[in-house]
């Protein structure tokens, strides 16, 4: 089941993948070190979860990733779809399915 709740569909062999936004680090002593995201850092992210799927997506490969499966891709792959762009104002990237290297399987329910 797709939780794709962006407003977009993937067709042909599309994807839909969330990005996975860098996280703030603490150190030690508690100082909260900032990510910077800016243009360069979040297009040069590599790893999101798969949203949705076209139904010719991963068409003959074996283990295909699920929906829900954290997934590694291909730097600077697909198209960009920002928060301005999608009814739930969230950041995606619309890929080809073959731009997707590895997968990390989560718990599905």
């Amino acid at each position: 089941m797709s939780k794709n709740t962006s407003g977009w569909l993937p067709f042909d062999i599309g994807v839909l993948i969330q990005v996975i936004q860098p996280e703030d680090k603490t150190t030690k002593g508690g100082i909260i070190l900032q990510s910077k995201i800016d243009a360069v850092s979040i297009e040069a992210v590599q790893k999101g979860v798969l949203i949705d799927a076209s139904d010719t997506a991963f068409n003959g490969v074996a283990d295909a990733p699920q929906i829900g499966d954290e997934v590694f891709f291909v730097k600077y792959a697909g198209q960009f779809l920002y928060p301005h762009m999608t009814d739930d104002e969230q950041t995606y990237r619309m890929m080809d399915s073959t731009d997707i290297r590895a997968k990390r399987s989560v718990t599905h329910a």
